[in-house]
């Protein structure tokens, strides 16, 4: 049987370890799987228009897309918005949903939705000047788990 020296053993291991992390799957093996894993990199647009509320469309894997925005979108009582869509268009039914807001400094607060569509939901949230993170894991009814999240700042 032939000995392979321990040197190749090593660069292979580590060439492996390093394909893992760059791909992502290091990360959601060692987050045991869960839902709230997010994908490194996401599409998002944002769209504004004088006197309305910043909308950020997040490309969803799949071909889906999430809308989203903060309304009014300044310091105070906004009401958080998430909309799904398929790819062609139309909205995505979605079963369940579950979504966080994180201020400028702090850990993420979970946000009670309210459905106010088929794969339409809002929170109402009360907001500090600064850049929050709000993130949001669906399962869509007829495609794959939907996880999105974006930066908006408050001011």
């Amino acid at each position: 049987m032939t000995r392979v020296p321990r040197a190749v053993v090593v660069g292979v291991v580590v060439g492996l370890a390093l394909a893992l992390l760059a791909t992502g799957l290091l990360s959601r093996l060692s987050s045991g799987g869960t839902r709230h894993a997010r994908a490194p990199a996401q599409r998002v647009q944002v769209s504004k228009a004088p006197g309305q509320p910043a909308v950020y469309t997040i490309t969803l894997a799949g071909g889906g897309t999430l809308q989203s925005y903060a309304d009014p979108g300044t310091p105070g009582r906004n009401q958080l918005h998430f909309t799904f869509f398929a790819a062609d268009g139309n909205e995505q039914p979605v079963g369940k949903a579950e979504a966080t807001a994180r201020p400028p400094s702090g850990n993420p607060v979970r946000l009670k939705l309210l459905r106010l569509g088929a794969g339409h939901f809002a929170a109402n949230a009360d907001l500090i000047p600064g850049r929050w993170t709000f993130a949001i894991d669906a399962e869509p009814r007829g495609g794959p788990a939907a996880s999105a999240s974006f930066e908006q700042v408050i001011q």
